[in-house]
């Protein structure tokens, strides 16, 4: 995600304080999404892809972290009922204070829309390679 938009998130320094700087989510992961009434919550597997390579050819992949997002007053939402499992090429957010978009673009060249007026950064937490909780 191009930072222009990032700059609107509450509590986006959570998030930059634990990545070293605001992900790309390029290949990040939606572990969970929930519409209830005006409020949307999408928790993603972000991680940081390093220029090194690993044995197998693969980047190294650094500083995984479990991440919740809320978006507040949301008057419009085509996320899929049971919306989980999607890898993302992009997500992008676009507007003003009060008016936001965001675009949830999945590697498989389908677009999701939600259209808020407050997004906010409500848990980052370490996670495993595979996005999965230290139990």
């Amino acid at each position: 995600m191009a930072d222009s938009g990032s700059h609107l998130i509450r509590n986006r320094a959570t998030l930059v304080e634990a990545m070293g700087c605001w992900p790309s989510f390029h290949d990040s992961h939606v572990l969970s999404a929930r519409l209830d009434g005006e409020r949307c919550e999408v928790t993603f597997h972000v991680f940081h892809m390093t220029n090194d390579v690993d044995a197998r050819g693969y980047f190294v992949l650094t500083h995984h972290h479990q991440v919740r997002m809320t978006m507040s007053g949301v008057s419009e939402c085509s996320l899929p009922a049971g919306y989980r499992t999607d890898t993302l090429f992009d997500l992008l957010i676009e507007g003003t204070e009060g008016a936001l978009s965001l675009t949830f673009t999945s590697v498989t060249d389908q677009n999701w829309r939600v259209m808020c007026r407050e997004v906010s950064i409500d848990a980052v937490v370490p996670c495993g390679p595979r996005g999965e909780l230290a139990t």
